[in-house]
């Protein structure tokens, strides 16, 4: 992911997670967030996968596109079509992927 969002001429700016929901936290978010920021990509790994709704007033009031890559959501189109709130929701699959 990061070598796409860089192949945009993007600067990928990574968050840490909280190791008990494997979701960032909003203060995290903002201390990551600057005047450049165009986007945040929420990748939701290990099986999980959690509501943006928390981070999507803060982020629409900046102007700032949600993008949600869950190729690790061990979900389907079935049970899990992503956030309203997401201006794109990925189920992205590569060699790499398990």
């Amino acid at each position: 992911m990061i070598k796409i969002v860089e192949e945009y001429g993007l600067v990928p700016v990574p968050v840490d997670i909280e190791p008990y929901t494997m979701m960032p936290t909003l203060d995290a978010i903002k201390a990551a967030t600057t005047s450049k920021t165009v986007v945040c990509l929420f990748a939701f790994i290990w099986g999980v996968t959690y509501d943006v709704s928390p981070f999507a007033k803060y982020l629409h009031s900046l102007n700032i596109d949600i993008v949600e890559d869950c190729a690790q959501s061990w979900r389907g189109l079935d049970t899990f079509r992503g956030s309203p709130h997401a201006t794109m929701t990925m189920f992205s699959f590569g060699s790499i992927k398990l």
